[in-house]
């Protein structure tokens, strides 16, 4: 069954109307011959679309109030320091 598929490659498969779906490139994958479930994860496409799905998840920071107001106050000074840069060429 799908179901004993999906438990042989964990967090790799998701099950929709009885179709086993990989995670990582958004298409169903025969699921009656364990080496078609085999071939489809040992492939290229799988391994790059898995690659660039756990890239993109570690560069999802979690917001937080502080991480936000560090960046706000980094930008004030950015800008603050660009318009004295600027004050100063126009005045030369």
């Amino acid at each position: 069954t799908p179901y004993t598929r999906q438990k042989h490659f964990p967090n790799t498969f998701d099950i929709l109307n009885n179709s086993l779906v990989c995670l990582f490139c958004e298409h169903s994958v025969s699921w009656k011959y364990k080496v078609s479930v085999s071939s489809h994860v040992k492939s290229k496409v799988h391994i790059k679309n898995k690659r660039n799905y756990e890239t993109a998840a570690q560069n999802i920071y979690p917001q937080t109030l502080d991480r936000v107001l560090s960046i706000a106050e980094f930008k004030k000074v950015v800008v603050q320091d660009l318009v004295k840069h600027l004050l100063k060429q126009t005045f030369l």
